[in-house]
C-alpha cells in the first residue's frame, strides 16, 4: 500500500516503521499527522473530477496538459488513417500540399536575399492558392507580388520549414526527402504531419500583434480536449475564452476598456481560427451582432475523427 492510499485511523497510530525508541515528542507526532493528513487530501483532491476541467480530474488533466502529443503515454492521439476527403476539407492542408507539389514541380527555386520565395515562384502559385476573393482582387492591381503579400503562401512555406519538409542550403529553397516521401504517400499522413508541425513546433502567435499567451500553445491538448466538449453546439469565442482559459487554466486577463478583450482575440486569432483552417473547427458569422463580436464556432465531423481522447485507468 502506497503512503498515498493510507487511511488515517483515530485515535492516531504513529507510524513506527522508521525504527527508533518510540519517544517521540508532541511536536513530531503532530508534525507527522498533518504530513498524512496532507497527503490524503491531496489524493482525494487530486483524483476527484473537476467541473473547471471538463470533468477531468487534477491527475488526469495534468498527464494531458504536461505529456507531449507524440508520447505514447499522452491521452491525446492524432489518427493517421484519414482519407484524402476528408482532409480535403482543410485550407491549410489544400495549400501547403499545392506549395509542396510546386516546389518539387520547379525542382527547388532559389532564395531572395532576404530568404524568402523568388517572384517567379510567387506567380506560379498565385492563380492556384486559395486566399479570400477581396484579397484576391486587391492583390492582383500590384504591380509585382512578393510572399510577404500573400499570407497563405508564407504561414504554409514557414510552417514546411518548422516541419523540415522544405529546406535552404546554399541560398536554394528544395524539398527534403521526408516531404517527398509525404506528398507520394497517404493525404492524411502529410495533414497529421502538418497538423503536428503548426500547433506543436510552429509558434502559433507568429506575426499576432498583441499580448501573447504562451498558455495557449502550451497547453493545446486540455484546449482541443475543451473544444470538444463545448463546441458541439455553435460557442462564441467569449465563451471558449471564459471556459477554457480563464475558468481551467486561470489565465488572467488584463484590464482592457475594449469591448473585445485581449485573451479572447488572442484565443480566436492564434487558436480557433487556425483550427477552422485545418478543418476542425466551422466557423458562423451572425448577421445582427457587431463584426468584431459575430462569429461562433462548432467542431466537425473531421474533429472527432482526427482528436482521439484515451483515458488509461
Amino acid at each position: 500500500m502506497d503512503a498515498m492510499s493510507k487511511e488515517i485511523s483515530w485515535p492516531f497510530v504513529p507510524d513506527e516503521s522508521s525504527g527508533g525508541n518510540g519517544e517521540r515528542s508532541d511536536d513530531e507526532l503532530l508534525a507527522e499527522l498533518l504530513s498524512r493528513l496532507a497527503l490524503e487530501w491531496a489524493h482525494e483532491y487530486n483524483t476527484t473530477p473537476l467541473d473547471e476541467l471538463g470533468g477531468l480530474t487534477p491527475l488526469q488533466a495534468h498527464q494531458l496538459m504536461y505529456t507531449e502529443v507524440d508520447d505514447p503515454a499522452c491521452p491525446l492521439k492524432l489518427a493517421d488513417d484519414l482519407s484524402e476527403e476528408e482532409v480535403l476539407s482543410s485550407r491549410f492542408f489544400r495549400n501547403a500540399r499545392l506549395f509542396l507539389a510546386t516546389m518539387d514541380e520547379m525542382g527547388g527555386v532559389k532564395a531572395t536575399q532576404a530568404g524568402n520565395l523568388p517572384r517567379k515562384f510567387v506567380a506560379a502559385i498565385f492563380p492556384r492558392l486559395e486566399i479570400e476573393e477581396w484579397k484576391r482582387q486587391f492583390i492582383e492591381n500590384y504591380k509585382v507580388i512578393n510572399e510577404a503579400d500573400l499570407w497563405p503562401l508564407h504561414k504554409a512555406r514557414v510552417v514546411c520549414e518548422v516541419g523540415r519538409l522544405l529546406s535552404r542550403r546554399k541560398g536554394r529553397f528544395r524539398l527534403t526527402k521526408k516531404a517527398k516521401g509525404l506528398l507520394a504517400g497517404p493525404a492524411g499522413a502529410l495533414y497529421r504531419h502538418l497538423f503536428y508541425t503548426y500547433f506543436y513546433r510552429y509558434n502559433i502567435a507568429y506575426r499576432w500583434g498583441g499580448r501573447e499567451y504562451p498558455e495557449i500553445q502550451a497547453f493545446a491538448n486540455f484546449g482541443l480536449y475543451r473544444l470538444g466538449q463545448l463546441c458541439q453546439q455553435w460557442q462564441s469565442p467569449k465563451r471558449i475564452t471564459e471556459e477554457i482559459y480563464i475558468k481551467g487554466l486561470l489565465i488572467e486577463e488584463e484590464e482592457d476598456p475594449s469591448p473585445y478583450p485581449d485573451l479572447e482575440w488572442a484565443v480566436e486569432s492564434t487558436f480557433l481560427r487556425p483550427l477552422t483552417e485545418f478543418g476542425l473547427l466551422e466557423q458562423r458569422r451572425g448577421k445582427v451582432e457587431p463584426i468584431s463580436m459575430n462569429r461562433r464556432y462548432r467542431v466537425t465531423r473531421l474533429f472527432d475523427r482526427f482528436l482521439i481522447f484515451e483515458w488509461r485507468s
